[in-house]
């Protein structure tokens, strides 16, 4: 029996290593049909998800990678 298309499509994000764009393309999808958003919105959402993630795993390795405590901020810095 062949694959729905929307797990096709998951399978082939995961491969591609579009792990977050596969982890949010349900709830965008949704998103996009409720408010009848056209192929370009429906895109641009979910490179955004891409983005973020993308974005925010890059920040944690910087964090983790200057060894920085999480009880340092600005605000206790003398």
């Amino acid at each position: 029996m062949s694959q729905l298309p929307i797990e096709t499509l998951l399978q082939n994000l995961r491969y591609l290593r579009l792990k977050d764009m596969a982890d949010h393309l349900p709830n965008i999808l949704d998103e996009a049909q409720k408010q009848r958003q056209g192929h370009l919105g429906f895109l641009s959402s979910l490179l955004e998800a891409q983005l973020q993630g993308a974005q925010q795993r890059s920040l944690n390795q910087r964090l983790k990678k200057g060894c920085f405590s999480p009880s340092m901020t600005f605000e206790n810095f003398d």
